[in-house]
């Protein structure tokens, strides 16, 4: 599922018709008229497509908007005849109102939908995107809680994304955002091992071509930073080399032993 921004106002999204890719030009307004399941397709197409467009309108800086979507989208899931498909689905949108929530600063909040999220992504087992939405919610879930102050918690969070992850072959944003995190939660209690995951991290997002979410490459120099500021740079250098070095595996496998060290 991909979108790509285009022409002001409208979004190219591609959507699964069955499990083949088809692709449709919309626009907001057009989202916003009462004929658009007629217009679009069944219920799944309307609901992965408001999805889609809330997250784009808070890349986008449109938070509101993109609230107005997304729980739209949520409404529309609720309603769908329950299938591996519709259940599959129904955590994207309460994960993206969690990434809205928390670029506000309202944790609480973000906490909550990320729950949700992982509720209902423990419901969809029969679907091939279960492991990636338990994971990335898991994940979510970990960052809000140690930005809440519960490192216990967050840690506990990211060993279960990491195990779903090792068992599901994952990789790509889920797991470099998931080292990025872990690496803040390290930090508050032993280093160098911060700068290995960042440096594991950093090697995950250049393999696989996955970029940060357009909100989060600012709070991950600050806390780059700050680790780089603590630690004396050959220190930091050879650390950072050793998680750069590591595969997918070896990263998983270390960053498993923090959460349960």
């Amino acid at each position: 599922m991909v979108l790509r921004v285009g022409i002001p106002g409208h979004a190219v999204v591609l959507l699964p018709d069955g499990y083949c890719l088809q692709v449709k030009s919309v626009t907001r307004e057009q989202i916003r008229r009462s004929d658009c399941r007629c217009r679009f397709g069944d219920d799944l197409r309307l609901g992965i497509m408001l999805q889609n467009l809330g997250l784009l309108g808070w890349l986008q800086g449109n938070p509101t908007e993109a609230v107005e979507h997304l729980n739209e989208s949520r409404r529309v899931f609720e309603q769908c005849e329950r299938t591996s498909v519709t259940v599959a689905y129904a955590p994207m949108p309460r994960r993206d109102l969690g990434l809205v929530a928390r670029s506000r600063g309202d944790y609480a909040e973000a906490a909550e939908y990320f729950r949700e999220s992982v509720i209902q992504a423990r419901l969809g087992v029969d679907h091939i995107v279960h492991g990636y939405n338990l994971a990335r919610g898991l994940c979510h879930l970990g960052r809000t809680l140690f930005l809440q102050g519960d490192v216990a918690q967050a840690k506990q969070s990211f060993s279960e994304a990491l195990g779903v992850m090792q068992a599901e072959r994952l990789a790509g944003h889920t797991l470099a955002d998931c080292l990025d995190w872990l690496a803040t939660v390290a930090d508050t209690d032993g280093r160098p091992r911060d700068a290995v995951l960042f440096g594991a991290a950093e090697a995950q997002w250049r393999a696989t071509g996955a970029v940060r979410y357009a909100p989060e490459p600012a709070a991950y120099a600050g806390e780059l930073a700050r680790v780089q500021e603590e630690l004396a740079a050959a220190e930091f250098a050879a650390a950072w080399a050793e998680g750069h070095a590591m595969s997918r595996e070896q990263a998983i496998k270390y960053a498993l032993e923090i959460c349960r060290g």
